[in-house]
């Protein structure tokens, strides 16, 4: 005599069913975690991606302009002499 197995509706016993919804109620629990584990990350990718383009923003502001604001040493000199006061900065 020759045995097979074939694909069949297979009636689950309570303890099965237990089992199963048990198995269900971890799995629900697993995919709600990871849902929240995706919220933050695009989150914080979100808020790293602004900061890139800013900078990016700024750079290209930059270099298209040939200057920007810094702060620098100098020598004030003042012409008292004058009018109108001048003050040259170098």
């Amino acid at each position: 005599m020759q045995t097979t197995a074939v694909l069949g509706r297979y009636h689950l016993s309570e303890d099965e069913r237990r089992q199963k919804a048990v198995e269900l109620a971890e799995e629900i629990d697993r995919l709600e975690s990871k849902r929240r584990y995706k919220a933050e990350l695009m989150k914080d990718l979100g808020a790293e991606i602004t900061g890139m383009e800013g900078k990016i923003s700024q750079l290209s502001k930059t270099v298209r302009d040939g200057w920007e604001y810094r702060h620098q040493e100098c020598t004030i000199e003042k012409d008292y002499k004058a009018k109108l006061q001048e003050v040259r900065i170098r």
